[in-house]
């Protein structure tokens, strides 16, 4: 499969300084990343949508990132204490859909 991402500046300098001390070309390690991810307990989980509004939680193996998508914009949001205190792989509810 393939996949177009056009990364920020700072995400793209720092993806090439990885992959340079790694001796491996940018676009390998990236789709190591994703590969790793996907296959080692990455996830995500679409909460409920309000309007335009809907909330993204994206589960990594070390932790999970909370994002709000509001029409085309995509932003990261910070975790509050409460319900997404913990990884949202741990959750009932999220099991009890058949996963």
């Amino acid at each position: 499969m393939s996949l177009t991402i056009n990364l920020d500046i700072d995400v793209k300098k720092k993806f090439e300084e990885i992959a340079k001390k790694g001796e491996i070309s940018p676009e390998s390690l990236a789709m190591y990343v994703l590969t790793l991810w996907t296959t080692r307990g990455g996830g995500v989980v679409l909460g409920r949508k309000k309007g335009e509004r809907q909330r993204i939680a994206i589960d990594w193996p070390t932790g999970f990132d909370l994002l709000n998508k509001s029409g085309d914009t995509l932003e990261h949001i910070p975790k509050t204490k409460g319900v997404f205190t913990e990884t949202i792989l741990d959750k009932d509810w999220y099991t009890f859909g058949g996963k």
